[in-house]
């Protein structure tokens, strides 16, 4: 019985075929290589955007308690100082002051409120298994598919990656934002709280003036823009402010920043034309 031998062309081709099926394989273990990475970057990610979560929904919840403190202090304290105005007979127009009478609704927030912008779906690492098939055109084929389905897998990976990247920024730049409103409310309060007691002396040297209504009426003014932070959402499922929040919450900064750190009657009035537009 005669022997049959590949002849050098079919040797030639099963050669190129093995490089080839070499190369695939070797194409997927660098996108399997690069997906475990980007899985790994994917579940850091995660784990932050859960811990700035938690952060913000803490603060909110602080903060939400804070600020009907705030306005209650002021409603007090402003309520006696129109008082005063009325009884010394002041022409100077002096509104009414916020009615914080009753705490407002106060929502809750929660992880939960935060955690729908996190991507789902099914990250974990698949199991692709290289085999090596003595036909070495069915051996090509079959890793050129592996190759393929790696390739497929790392850039669905990289991309649930990219969005747990942009989800994490979302609710970290919030609770950055928040960080510092608060603090610049505080610091606002620091004014005001110096006006007011400027205002409590003024009445009791009886060198009262109507411009010193007018310092009611803009504390007033202001104490209705920290009311409106209260009465508006802060966010939606995505972490991100509301535009109506953040119009009022730009507000409060704009009228921190005109009004001095050491206040004084009629020597710093230029903030009044600031409150007085809103």
């Amino acid at each position: 019985m005669g022997l049959f031998f590949d002849s050098d062309e079919e040797k030639a081709r099963k050669r190129e075929l093995k490089e080839e099926a070499k190369e695939y394989r070797e194409q997927a273990k660098e996108y399997l290589d690069d997906a475990r990475e980007y899985l790994d970057d994917y579940k850091d990610y995660k784990s932050s955007a859960k811990d700035y979560a938690q952060f913000l929904s803490e603060t909110l919840n602080e903060y939400t308690k804070e600020k009907v403190e705030i306005l209650k202090e002021l409603n007090s304290n402003i309520s006696v100082t129109i008082a005063n105005f009325k009884n010394y007979n002041i022409r100077g127009h002096v509104p009414k002051a916020p009615s914080i009478n009753s705490a407002p609704s106060i929502p809750n927030f929660t992880v939960s409120n935060f955690m729908s912008v996190i991507p789902g779906g099914n990250l974990n690492p698949i199991n692709i298994v290289l085999s090596v098939f003595s036909n070495p055109e069915k051996d090509r084929d079959e890793a050129r598919r592996k190759a393929r389905e790696a390739e497929r897998y790392c850039d669905k990976v990289a991309r649930a990656r990219t969005q747990m990247i942009d989800a994490r920024d979302a609710i970290k730049n919030t609770f950055e934002y928040i960080c510092e409103e608060r603090s610049v409310i505080r610091e606002l309060m620091g004014k005001l709280r110096s006006i007011i007691k400027q205002l409590d002396e003024a009445m009791k040297q009886q060198t009262h003036t109507e411009e010193s209504a007018k310092y009611t009426e803009g504390i007033c003014k202001i104490a209705e823009q920290i009311k409106c932070t209260l009465e508006n959402g802060v966010t939606n499922n995505a972490g991100e402010l509301y535009d109506d929040y953040k119009i009022y919450s730009q507000r409060i900064r704009e009228i921190n920043n005109s009004i001095p750190a050491a206040p004084s009657l009629g020597s710093s009035s230029s903030w009044l034309d600031i409150v007085m537009k809103y």
